[in-house]
């Protein structure tokens, strides 16, 4: 009995249907096992066999996580080239982990030598990494703020503002300012203290010298973010919309940079005329994203990295400053963990024995500049 030459076809049908739908699924399984790009973003890496577990962004500047903490880190200081960093929890070194002081901390202001004032269940205390222990600090106070050499904190309690000495515990120099403070920063040099008071429609910015908390000028914004001063309290640089505002005290005019709208910048200065500045924003997705930038108040910014290696984006509460060599700067993720961002292109910076290493990235490691 002869078979219908339609038989044959359907039999041809449903092998070619077959054979088409086994080399898709190949080609489906291939394809999720290709990574999305060429970046290379191998696992972030242990302190003894460093391995880069960051990427570059427009520049060639590497961030690489050097440390995982269980808490959010909130704020750090170097003790020569030993990292010293805080959480919730209390003081740690970094590198071991080793605890120094274990004590719930409420808030902490560090200097950039290895001294920080904090408070811990409501009182406030002054610590120092070369003495045996916090020593307390009996004045009431609604902020307190340490200078960049931990010489001296500023205290404010309602209108007034006290310099005091955390050694000879003694107030130096105290003055009657009328109204809160709402913020309060120290130039590096210690020579100026920025002060700033909301009023019903402007925020009233004071320049006084620390010395005797005299004004050395005085000025007003309708809408503006304070962000800090320059290293000798020449320069007050703030936010207003999304400009950087770069006022000279002394000539009372200013510069703006425009950066992204609706961006959050926050900064510090790491030379006389550097900055370096986070800006942060929410992308196409809602994701907050922060770019790092050096801000040359001469020659304009350069995009160094941002922030999206690190899962769950940044603390932007604490200050970001580098260390005493000035090659990296600590970046701390708001869920915990501390990178470095190195401030010299195409190496890869890590901690190891107390110390900053760098390492050569590899050739190929980023070809494609893409995020």
């Amino acid at each position: 009995m002869s078979k219908r030459p339609g038989g044959v076809k359907k039999k041809w049908f449903f092998f070619l249907l077959g054979t088409t739908s086994i080399i898709s699924v190949i080609f489906i399984l291939a394809q999720t096992k290709k990574p999305r790009s060429n970046i290379n973003t191998p696992p972030a890496p242990s302190v003894s066999t460093p391995q880069p577990s960051g990427q570059l962004s427009v520049g060639e500047y590497f961030l690489n996580k050097i440390l995982d903490t269980d808490k959010p880190i909130t704020g750090f200081s170097w003790i020569s080239k030993k990292l010293t960093y805080s959480t919730g929890t209390g003081i740690y070194e970094a590198g071991n982990n080793e605890s120094v002081l274990k004590t719930p901390i409420e808030f902490i202001s560090w200097s950039k030598n290895g001294k920080a004032v904090f408070s811990s269940k409501s009182r406030w205390y002054f610590f120092d990494s070369d003495s045996k222990g916090p020593e307390e600090i009996n004045r009431p106070a609604e902020k307190m703020v340490l200078s960049p050499s931990g010489s001296m904190i500023a205290i404010t309690q309602g209108g007034s503002l006290e310099i005091f000495d955390p050694t000879k515990l003694l107030v130096k120099k105290q003055k009657n300012l009328q109204n809160q403070v709402d913020f309060l920063s120290w130039s590096e040099d210690e020579s100026g203290l920025l002060v700033v008071h909301k009023t019903s429609s402007n925020k009233e910015i004071k320049i006084l010298e620390s010395s005797s908390l005299e004004e050395k000028s005085v000025f007003y914004y309708p809408w503006v973010y304070p962000i800090g001063l320059s290293p000798n309290a020449d320069f007050f640089l703030a936010q207003s919309s999304n400009n950087l505002i770069i006022r000279n005290i002394k000539n009372k005019v200013d510069e703006k940079m425009e950066f992204t709208k609706n961006s959050n910048l926050g900064g510090i200065f790491i030379s006389e005329n550097e900055l370096f500045l986070t800006e942060t924003y929410a992308d196409r997705l809602q994701r907050k994203i922060t770019n790092f930038w050096i801000v040359d108040l001469s020659k304009g910014k350069t995009l160094l990295a941002n922030s999206m290696p690190i899962l769950g984006g940044i603390n932007l509460n604490i200050s970001y400053y580098p260390n005493p060599a000035k090659s990296i700067i600590p970046i701390a993720a708001n869920k915990g963990g501390l990178w470095f961002l190195s401030l010299n292109p195409g190496v890869i910076p890590t901690y190891q024995n107390s110390d900053v290493f760098f390492y050569n990235a590899p050739q190929n490691s980023h070809k494609d500049k893409g995020f």
